[in-house]
Parts: structure tokens; sequence; C-alpha cells
């Protein structure tokens, strides 16, 4: 809308121009086309798209020719890397750090894999700022930062931003926002805003703006890897629950007679699922990460038939969690991603029976399920989307005054 009698001029143009901006996140676009999607006028569209080249995050290149007489309509589209965030994604086998520009693409990512359950938080801290200062941050030439997101596997209490609890790496109420943004000004001298999200969380956040969850607006996203976590979006909003924890699927009791759990319990989801037990039924080592998971994909490539098995069970247990889930909280979309999202292919058939066992309901009730678009970059595109959420809603004010 244009205009809106409860708004002040200011706070029109505020959200006009973040309007425009969210357009042009999503691919380049003539002024017509700006004009149809946000419903402002040619005239105020012209000074739009003005102000955002004035302040360098847009500029207009000429298109291809459509065949059609007269010359072709130039599209507006947002400046490579120009204003980005730093998104920082932690988890159990693999530390990585990477700048995103405001389209949801990478600029440049760096990465550490191996086990750090050792690590201490504040020395997750200073690697972070180390990773940082190798992929540019606070170089010449380098994005206009807006801030920093990190994506955490537990439990993140929004109004401090301070880490709960994640079991998997032994860390409970930790300030991990505070030590991060310690860590850069110390070593780069810059002083940046720091959000912590939930992994889940902002896994979903990545997959439903800009990958295969973008269309739907009732998601379940399940990531895996040493844990597991979910997020729901509820009419294109996450379900937070009652304390901001919701989404811990991961640790919803499946097996009675299963494995403990490092949350305490016995027979979560996750003792089932997680990237340890299907290592360990594959015949390898539980602790080998990432490289274990590729020796796995190959011997499933090659028709091993223990590494075939163990998917297979991956996909009974699977499939009895998400079975459930679906009973309960009836999703349009289902998005399987971290660790899940390249094993589909091999878990689907069991996942598929038991889903076909245990549904409740008639057919139309039966959500799609799908293997996550983003990879490995979605929890980094996800932490720097939290960033990026200043910048975004006020790109004049921002660039003005806090850039």
């Amino acid at each position: 809308m244009e205009t809106n009698s409860g708004l002040r001029p200011a706070d029109v143009r505020q959200n006009n121009l973040a309007s425009v901006l969210g357009v042009l996140r999503r691919g380049s676009a003539t002024r017509s086309d700006l004009v149809a999607a946000t419903g402002l006028t040619r005239s105020t569209m012209a000074g739009l798209v003005s102000e955002l080249a004035e302040l360098g995050l847009i500029d207009e290149v000429s298109s291809a020719a459509t065949g059609r007489p007269g010359r072709p309509s130039p599209l507006v589209r947002l400046v490579p890397g120009a204003v980005a965030a730093l998104g920082i994604d932690v988890s159990v086998t693999r530390l990585a750090v990477g700048l995103v520009g405001l389209d949801g693409r990478t600029i440049s990512v760096v990465e550490r894999e191996g086990d750090r359950t050792a690590d201490s938080p504040e020395s997750t801290a200073e690697a972070v700022a180390e990773m940082a200062q190798r992929i540019g941050v606070g170089g010449d030439g380098a994005p206009i930062l807006v801030g920093v997101g990190a994506a955490v596997p537990g439990l993140v209490r929004g109004r401090d931003a301070h880490v709960v609890l994640a079991p998997n790496l032994g860390w409970t109420d930790v300030a991990f926002a505070d030590l991060v943004r310690t860590a850069i000004h110390q070593r780069l001298g810059v002083l940046l805003d720091v959000s912590i999200g939930n992994e889940a969380d902002l896994g979903a956040m990545a997959e439903a703006r800009f990958g295969v969850g973008r269309r739907d607006r009732n998601v379940l996203y399940v990531h895996g890897d040493i844990g597991v976590g979910g997020s729901i979006v509820v009419d294109g909003a996450r379900l937070p629950g009652a304390s901001g924890y919701a989404g811990e699927i991961g640790h919803m009791p499946v097996n009675p007679n299963g494995g403990r759990c490092r949350c305490g319990s016995v027979g979560c989801w996750e003792t089932e699922i997680g990237e340890r037990v299907l290592l360990e039924r594959a015949g390898l080592d539980p602790n080998s990460g990432n490289s274990g998971v590729k020796k796995l994909v190959v011997a499933a490539e090659g028709g091993e038939q223990r590494a075939l098995d163990a998917l297979a069970e991956n996909g009974r247990w699977l499939g009895v969690g998400l079975a459930g889930l679906i009973n309960i909280l009836d999703p349009g979309l289902v998005v399987i991603g971290g660790l899940f999202g390249p094993l589909m292919p091999y878990m689907s058939d069991a996942l598929d029976a038991e889903l076909v066992a245990r549904r409740f309901g008639p057919d139309e009730r039966v959500a799609s399920v799908v293997a996550a678009e983003m990879g490995t970059d979605a929890l980094l595109i996800g932490a720097a989307e939290l960033a990026l959420t200043p910048a975004l809603a006020d790109p004049a004010g921002w660039l003005t005054i806090g850039g």
C-alpha cells in the first residue's frame, strides 16, 4: 500500500523502500514489474528506485531483447555484494563463517571440520573472529556489514540471545552473542550487533525465503546432523511455543527401549536417526562426522548392502517420527535438511512406507516430504537473514545512521 492513514509520511516511505527491496531479493525486475508487485504508482517507484540506487543497494542494467518492438526495459537489480551480513554455523562437527548478501547468496565461506565438543564457547567465539578476518571483514573493498547472526544447535532465549542449553555442544546458559561481539571487536576493531538463533529455525527461514519452502505457508522443517531439530511454520510464521523453544523434535520420545540421549532422556528421536547412530549401523566410525557420511554415500552408491540397510533403517525411524508430527501439525510441506537432505534418495522408500502405514485421515491430508534445496549453506543464510533484519526493514535509515 502506498498510503496508510495510521502512518507518518516517513514511515510510509520506509515501508515502501522495504517492499521494493523485498521484491528485488527474489530476483531482478523492471520498474513495471515493481509497480505491479507493490501496488505503488510509477512516479513513486521512480523516486524509490533512485533513492535505493543512491544508497548503493541497487542499479539498473540492460535486459535481453524480447523480440518485441521497442527498446527493452532495463532491469533493476541488487548490487552484488554491496551489503552483507556475517553468518555463523556452530555445529558439533563443523564451524563455518560466511558473508551472505541481500540476495541470500554466500559471497565467501570458510569452515573447519572436526569434533568441537571439547571447544569452549570462548574459544569458539575467538575462532569465529579469526575466520571472519580471513574472509575480509573490516578490510578494504569489503561489503558494508549489517551485523552477525549465528545458528546454534540448542535452546536460544530470544530476549538476550543466550544459549540456554545446547546438549550436543555441552553448553549451558552461554552469552554467546556477547562473546562473538567482543572477539570480533578485539580482533577486527569493528563493533557489530550479534543475533543468535536455533539452527533448525534458521534453516527453515533460509528454505522459506530462498529455497523449496518459499511457496508454502504451513511447513515442518526437520534438520539433522549429530542432533535433530525442527521448526514449525504456521500460516507463514514460526510457531514459537509458550517459552519460545518450540521445535525441539529431536527430543520427542519414540523408543522406550532405545539408547540414552545426551539430553539425559532415553529413546529420543535423535538417538534413532542422528548422524552417530546412522554411521554406527553402517559399520563406520560414529564420530567421523562429514567424512564418515561421505563414505556412507559412496558405499550406498556402490550398492554395499550394509550401507543400504543402515539408510533404510534410518528412513524407517524418520518415518515413525514424521508420521506423528504430520498427524498432529497437518503441514502442507515437510522439508528435510541438514545431514538428511542428500540421503533422502536412500531413505525415501522406508520413510514413505511408515507414513502410509501410520497416516491418519483422508488422502488429501498427506503432506509432501521433500529434501531441502539450500544444502550446507542453509544455516549460514538463515543466520545472516536474522542479522539483516534491521537493514531490510529500514534500508535508508540503517545505512544513513546505523551503517
